[in-house]
C-alpha cells in the first residue's frame, strides 16, 4: 500500500487547518471591541450603552486635533458597505456609509481612517492608540457591571421580575426600589421566566419560588 499518497493527504489537512485557523483569525478581527466583549462575555443594557458613550468621548477627544476623523463601526459582508462615524472637529459625528471599494484592504472594524486621494486609508498610530485605551475603558465599565452584580446578588433574597424575556431581564429585590438587569442565568431558566415571577437567590444561582411566585399572581404577596 502507498502510504505516501495518506501522508500527503495528511498535510493538506494541515495546510487546511491552518488556513481555517487564519481565516477565523481575520474574521474575528473584524468584529468590534465591544462585540468582542459582548461576545466573550455577559453585558448588560446599561454596560453596553455607556461602553458606546465612552468610545464616541474618546473619538470625539481624538478629533480636536485632526481635520476630520472617520472610524469604521462595522462593515456588512453582503453588500461590502462599511458604516462609518465621521467625527468633526467640533465633536459633530455623522454615520454614513461607505463602499468597501474606497477602502484601503487592511481597514478593519474599529479602524480610524483618513481620506486621502479620494480614498481612505488607515492611520495605524491613531488606530492602534485607540484600540488600546478603549479596550482598558470597556474592560472597566464590564468590570464595574459584574461587581455591581455581585453586590446585589444576596443569598436567601428574593427578586420580581419587572420585565423578563430570554434577552433582557429586569428585576428588583423584595424591599429595595433598584431596578437592575441581570445577565446571569442558564437559558433553560430564562426561557421560564415572565414579568410577576417571583425569583429567589441560593448557592450562586437563581431559581424560581413557585409558592411565592403564586402567590404574586393571585393578589397575595407584597414585595414593599
Amino acid at each position: 500500500m502507498d502510504l505516501g499518497f495518506f501522508r500527503n493527504v495528511e498535510k493538506g489537512l494541515g495546510g487546511v487547518k491552518e488556513f481555517l485557523k487564519e481565516l477565523s483569525n481575520y474574521l474575528e478581527d473584524d468584529i468590534s471591541i465591544i462585540e468582542k466583549i459582548k461576545k466573550e462575555n455577559k453585558v448588560n443594557l446599561a454596560s453596553s450603552i455607556e461602553m458606546k458613550k465612552t468610545r464616541n468621548e474618546l473619538l470625539v477627544e481624538y478629533s480636536k486635533n485632526q481635520e476630520e476623523l472617520y472610524y469604521v463601526l462595522s462593515k456588512s459582508d453582503k453588500t461590502n458597505r462599511y458604516s462609518i462615524l465621521k467625527i468633526s472637529p467640533k465633536g459633530e459625528i455623522e454615520k454614513m456609509q461607505v463602499n468597501g471599494e474606497n477602502l484601503s484592504e487592511n481597514i478593519r472594524v474599529d479602524s480610524i481612517i483618513k481620506l486621502n486621494n479620494e480614498k481612505f486609508i488607515v492611520n495605524q498610530k491613531l488606530t492602534q492608540n485607540f484600540k488600546e485605551k478603549f479596550t482598558k475603558e470597556a474592560n472597566k465599565i464590564l468590570n464595574k457591571q459584574n461587581k455591581m452584580l455581585d453586590n446585589i446578588r444576596r443569598e436567601g433574597a428574593f427578586y420580581y421580575v419587572i420585565d423578563g424575556n430570554p434577552n433582557r431581564i429586569f428585576l428588583t429585590m423584595f424591599n429595595s426600589n433598584k431596578v437592575f438587569e441581570e445577565v446571569n442565568f442558564p437559558d433553560e431558566l430564562r426561557n421560564k421566566i415572565s414579568e410577576g415571577v417571583i425569583l429567589k437567590y441560593e448557592r450562586g444561582t437563581y431559581h424560581i419560588d413557585e409558592k411565592k411566585t403564586e402567590e404574586n399572581f393571585e393578589g397575595k404577596l407584597s414585595i414593599d
